[in-house]
């Protein structure tokens, strides 16, 4: 019975961990689609959508290191 019940309890953790990841890696996978989309308004219609004081290439390596971050979380 012991066996079961730390059976049901690790079935429960992976697939909370794995739900976990899918929201991550959605909204990770939002973000990265919404930066390039303002990096196309800017190279295509000289629109700079970007917050004052940044860049694309900041918003790039902020991305970049979240994603990192998360990968790591996630081993």
């Amino acid at each position: 019975m012991k066996n079961e019940s730390l059976l049901s309890a690790l079935q429960k953790d992976k697939t909370a961990l794995t739900i976990a990841f899918k929201k991550d890696f959605i909204d990770l996978e939002n973000q990265v689609l919404d930066l390039e989309e303002k990096q196309n308004l800017q190279n295509n219609n000289n629109i700079n959508v970007f917050d004052d004081g940044t860049t694309y290439e900041g918003e790039k390596a902020k991305l970049k290191e979240l994603i990192d971050t998360k990968v790591q979380l996630h081993k």
